[in-house]
């Protein structure tokens, strides 16, 4: 109890971490180590990176990829832009103490350079690394976000490794942006998907059909029916279901109890109710949900 006043002293990786996080924009490429520590840098940097930066952790094998603001990162020039800018003017950039951004990352437009969104938003099949990837909108989308989450997913799901999905808050996102997501070589094994407003049943009852791995489903804040679920049967892998928000599933036919065997654990925020419920698979048995 004497120490219970103390901070935890951070560890030596955390320090680490934390400094080359900071030191991003003037590094040209990160040095080799382990991957654990750049998963580190990523996760102390989000909110900051830019397209850059983005590349070099995806490149140096960051397993979690987690891209908080789309639009932010999508528009925001990275801080060496003006040194790239001024050198093709031929003009010397005073007082830049940032990395110049590539010459891959960039495309004339118009007889004008620009940041090349192609490069970006196309690498991540490239990592044989990623098993993570966390994508959301903040606050501003542009007519263009569906395209861009679209070739996202469609780059993302081919790396080898990646195994978690988790995609919320776009109102620009349909079920044909999404579509990626349910082909056949996929092998995710837990899928999130929160907040996207133009979402059907039609949707959910492919990914029923198509994501045969799933062990974890989460769905929160989407204007689903009890519909979607009319093959929920098909999930035999499937051990965590969190239904959080979704006014109108009201757990009645289709969707059927009787196809929860496999669940472990269920979390359910009822229609009207004032408090989410997690239940196990003894409480539900307990309950008469589930006939073991």
């Amino acid at each position: 109890e004497c120490f219970s006043n103390f901070n935890r002293v951070p560890s030596l990786v955390d320090i680490c971490s934390a400094f080359l996080s900071s030191q991003l924009e003037y590094l040209a490429e990160l040095p080799p180590m382990p991957g654990h520590l750049v998963d580190k840098i990523m996760a102390a940097s989000v909110g900051l990176l830019d397209r850059r930066t983005l590349l070099m952790l995806v490149a140096r094998g960051a397993k979690r990829v987690n891209i908080t603001d789309l639009w932010t990162i999508s528009n925001t020039f990275p801080p060496g832009w003006k040194v790239l800018h001024d050198s093709e003017l031929g003009m010397v950039s005073q007082g830049q103490l940032v990395m110049e951004v590539p010459r891959y990352m960039v495309e004339e437009v118009e007889q004008t350079w620009s940041i090349a969104n192609k490069t970006w938003v196309e690498m991540f099949g490239d990592s044989n690394k990623l098993e993570r990837l966390h994508l959301q909108s903040y606050k501003t989308e542009e007519e263009d976000s569906a395209e861009r989450v679209k070739k996202i997913l469609a780059s993302a799901l081919r790396a080898p490794r990646l195994r978690t999905l988790s995609i919320a808050y776009f109102d620009s996102v349909h079920d044909s942006t999404l579509r990626s997501i349910l082909a056949s070589k996929t092998k995710l094994t837990n899928l999130d998907i929160s907040h996207i407003p133009n979402l059907t049943d039609r949707f959910i009852h492919q990914i029923c059909l198509n994501l045969v791995h799933l062990k974890t489903f989460r769905i929160d804040f989407l204007p689903i029916t009890d519909v979607g679920f009319r093959s929920f049967t098909n999930l035999s892998y499937l051990r965590t279901l969190e239904i959080r928000a979704c006014p109108y599933i009201q757990f009645v036919n289709p969707f059927s109890f009787d196809s929860l065997r496999g669940i472990t654990t269920l979390k359910i925020d009822p229609p009207g109710g004032d408090a989410e419920m997690t239940l196990s698979a003894e409480n539900m048995q307990t309950m008469g949900i589930l006939q073991m």
